[in-house]
């Protein structure tokens, strides 16, 4: 069996290509793997259209050549898998913002519509997944989704992410526990489905009340507090260290590696009380609704076993097991 493998020379540090940083390397180490090199600039309507009718082109005719072909990400779909020889296989991240509400507001059922107008081909991909035999989805909540909002019919098998790609720190039990001198961080921009007024309000009364907040971006933002912006993995998890809670306040997310991260390193995530946040963060979370409840969180000290208890939770997010599930289903 031949499989062909979806990629791009250079990854960068953004959810989706972090996955595909840790996990095409090492599928390529298999002889039965082979790279379909080939990178979509999205920052450009033009040359994204222009690559875009290229990759369709380039997929169909490697077709030939393979017996499957592994999609790293759903939003690379922009080519009907009918038209292609081989069986098409993508990992979907999540299918939004075209099928999923960001809020438990009116606009449920017309967001969707809305957002697939504007941006025609980020909704290309979602006629494209119904006519897939076989999809492997980051969480539960990922693969009710697809099931749920498409006409998608076909085998699912839902594979986490692994976290533990982020640098060990060598800390004493005293420094892991007391050591954290940030009361509240960020990792992140401000979209949408990010709950940005949330976001926004909680940090700043944080900050009016006396608290130290911090946030992370590959950008330059305007949040509260002190902003670190495009850092090393390893400042990272410094400052993952050094807190004490980690606020994630978005409506919804495929998977959400950033609050996991925080849990490797004792942080306590505060977040919203859903599916997602329950399957992923499992019971190593804390629930908000709004500003004032993350500030009667901040009022309370973290029991040191509910640090260990995080800790430990987030060890079963290894990427040697993500690989090892996901050529499992590639190979069978």
């Amino acid at each position: 069996m031949k499989i062909g493998v979806l990629t791009q020379e250079k990854y960068l540090r953004n959810g989706l290509q972090t996955f595909e940083a840790n996990l095409i390397p090492e599928l390529l180490e298999d002889e039965r793997f082979e790279p379909i090199f080939h990178t979509v600039n999205n920052d450009y309507p033009l040359s994204r259209t222009f690559q875009t009718l290229k990759l369709r082109r380039k997929i169909k005719k490697k077709g030939e050549e393979y017996d499957k072909i592994f999609i790293p990400a759903q939003n690379r779909l922009r080519f009907d898998p009918r038209e292609v020889e081989a069986e098409i296989i993508p990992y979907v991240h999540d299918i939004l913002p075209h099928t999923t509400d960001y809020s438990t507001g009116k606009t449920r059922f017309l967001r969707p519509m809305i957002d697939a107008a504007m941006n025609f081909l980020d909704a290309q991909y979602l006629p494209h997944l119904s006519h897939i035999n076989t999809a492997i989805t980051a969480s539960n909540f990922s693969r009710n989704d697809l099931v749920q909002r498409t006409s998608f019919s076909g085998r699912t098998y839902t594979v986490y992410q692994g976290v533990d790609d982020m640098p060990d720190l060598s800390v004493n039990d005293k420094q892991f526990q007391e050591g954290r001198d940030i009361d509240l961080l960020y990792v992140g921009i401000d979209l949408p489905r990010k709950n940005p007024q949330l976001l926004r309000s909680a940090l700043e009364k944080a900050e009016e009340e006396g608290y130290t907040v911090a946030t992370v971006n590959f950008e330059e933002t305007d949040f509260p507090g002190e902003t670190y912006t495009n850092i090393s993995d390893k400042k990272l998890a410094e400052l993952y260290q050094r807190s004490r809670y980690y606020l994630h306040p978005s409506h919804i997310e495929g998977f959400g590696r950033g609050p996991v991260e925080a849990q490797r390193y004792g942080c306590i995530p505060l977040a919203q009380d859903n599916s997602i946040n329950n399957e992923i963060l499992g019971s190593c979370f804390l629930t908000i609704s709004g500003p004032s409840d993350v500030l009667y969180h901040l009022k309370s000290q973290v029991h040191p076993r509910d640090r260990t208890l995080a800790y430990q939770h987030a060890r079963k997010y290894r990427w040697d097991k993500t690989v090892r599930e996901v050529k499992e289903v590639l190979l069978k």
